[in-house]
């Protein structure tokens, strides 16, 4: 149901040419991977007769068969996440959908996932969840690295947002599979904020496409002297992408961080480098479009600035990343267990 709809809105009200090839490489990793799924469904129905999950969860069966039920569900989730390396789809489908469709699919479709692990992968198996949560960590630790160096060498500003996307998911998979409660809640919170932040990324993305034709770096210079609006409203958002503390995702990240270290001491030491990274092409990227230096061959004019209807969508975002990420109970949640971590 969530497929067919993508596929009208990237295909059809595309900005250019590629979004056929975007359009159909979404298609087809989504629905060959499901395949799996299917399968597993079937499998499960087969051998129970039923599909309902109160019933499903306490089914029980050899840890065998319940890691390849777990790799038949894992891969498709994986997919939707996107974890390196079935990611392949996801900046291709940014690049190439319009606004409104780049919006809804980071900050709706790619919250699936995470539903599917908690609501679908850990429920049915929860024993190969623990035995190959390993592999989890290791997939999204070298997923966020993979991610976050190739956000540097991209100049396509929607791009760089895909791939932040890639390092943020990999974050809040690493909180589902570390079976705590803080990183649990820590992984849900980074899914609301990433849905916030990424929307409000997407649409002033859309705002300069809309005005002046282009989305590569090398084209802008000094926005902030043409659009100080547009220009505070994106530092903000980009301050939160890297999980500034005082913005949503600060207390969401550092949970899942205390909560694994409490853990094992390794796991987060490894998940330092795609943060710093992230950080580093964040700030990068952000800079460069708002306060680069005055340029002869930049296309930035005087132009109509944030109309109401921006206006009120965009500082809508920031106004729920405030919110959230300066809730002193999420705050003094994440602080009391890193307390009684040390």
């Amino acid at each position: 149901m969530v497929l067919i709809p993508l596929f009208l809105i990237v295909g059809t009200f595309g900005s250019r040419p590629r979004r056929i090839f975007a359009t159909f490489s979404l298609f087809f990793y989504t629905f060959i991977s499901s395949l799996p799924m299917l399968l597993a469904f079937i499998y499960i129905g087969y051998e129970t007769n039923t599909f309902h999950m109160s019933v499903l969860s306490s089914y029980h069966m050899t840890l065998e068969k319940e890691c390849i039920l777990w790799i038949s569900l894992f891969i498709p989730l994986a997919v939707k996440t996107p974890l390196v390396p079935f990611h392949i789809w996801l900046p291709e489908a940014h690049v190439e959908a319009p606004t409104v469709g780049s919006v809804l699919l980071a900050a709706l479709v790619l919250k699936m996932s995470i539903f599917g692990y908690l609501r679908i992968l850990l429920p049915l198996c929860p024993r190969a969840s623990l035995f190959l949560s390993s592999l989890v960590f290791c997939i999204c630790i070298l997923g966020g690295c993979y991610a976050a160096f190739t956000a540097c060498s991209q100049t396509d500003v929607k791009k760089i947002i895909a791939y932040s996307s890639v390092v943020h998911m990999s974050y809040a998979t690493v909180g589902v599979f570390n079976f705590d409660s803080l990183s649990i809640i820590s992984a849900i919170v980074a899914m609301f904020a990433h849905g916030f932040i990424s929307a409000g990324l997407f649409f002033c993305v859309g705002f300069i496409y809309a005005h002046y034709g282009e989305r590569d770096l090398s084209y802008y210079s000094d926005i902030r002297s043409k659009l100080p609006y547009f220009s505070c409203a994106w530092m903000f958002l980009i301050f939160s992408n890297m999980s500034f503390p005082g913005t949503m995702n600060f207390p969401a990240e550092f949970g899942i961080f205390i909560s694994l270290f409490s853990n094992n001491a390794l796991i987060p030491i490894f998940l330092i480098l795609p943060l710093v990274v992230t950080g580093s092409f964040t700030i990068w990227g952000g800079t460069r479009l708002c306060y680069g230096p005055d340029k002869s061959e930049s296309i930035v004019e005087q132009v109509e600035e944030l109309n109401d209807i921006h206006i009120i969508i965009v500082y809508s975002c920031i106004s729920f990343i405030l919110l959230f990420g300066c809730d002193p109970q999420l705050i003094t949640f994440c602080l009391k267990d890193f307390i009684k971590t040390i």
